[in-house]
C-alpha cells in the first residue's frame, strides 16, 4: 500500500485540468503547473489533488516520499520518470529525466506507489 512522507509542498495553481498523483512540470505562466505530457518532460513534482481547470489550487509535492500513479509495471528500486500521461515509468535511457526511486513495485498501469522524489536527476550512459 502506498504511503507518504511529505517534506515540501508548493502552493501552486493549475495551468490546465490536472489529475492527482501525476507528475507535473512548470507551465508557461509563473506559479502554474501543467501535466507532464511527454516522456521527455522534466517533472517539477507530483500533484496531490485533482484540479478541474486553469487557476484551481494545485499543491505540488517536490520533496519526500510521495504517492504516484504508475503508467506500467515498475520494479521496487527502479528509477522513475514520467510517461506521456504524467504517470511513473521506469527510466533507463541516457538523458532521460529521473523524478525519483520507486519504493514499492507496481504490477500494472494505474497502481498507486510510493516514490522517493529526487528532483532533476538524469540517467547517465
Amino acid at each position: 500500500m502506498a504511503y507518504e512522507i511529505q517534506e515540501l509542498t508548493l502552493p501552486l495553481a493549475a495551468g490546465e485540468a490536472l489529475t492527482k498523483y501525476r507528475f507535473v512540470k512548470a507551465a508557461a505562466t509563473e506559479g502554474q503547473v501543467d501535466l507532464c505530457d511527454a516522456a521527455t518532460d522534466r517533472p517539477l513534482g507530483v500533484t496531490q489533488q485533482s484540479a478541474a481547470a486553469q487557476g484551481d489550487a494545485a499543491p505540488v509535492d517536490v520533496l519526500g516520499v510521495i504517492k504516484v500513479e504508475a503508467g506500467a509495471a515498475v520494479a521496487f528500486g527502479a528509477v522513475v520518470g514520467t510517461d506521456a500521461s504524467g504517470r511513473a515509468v521506469a527510466k533507463s535511457t541516457a538523458g532521460d529525466f529521473i523524478a525519483g526511486t520507486a519504493l514499492e513495485a507496481a504490477g500494472a498501469a494505474g497502481d498507486i506507489i510510493a516514490v522517493m522524489l529526487t528532483p532533476n536527476g538524469v540517467v547517465h550512459a
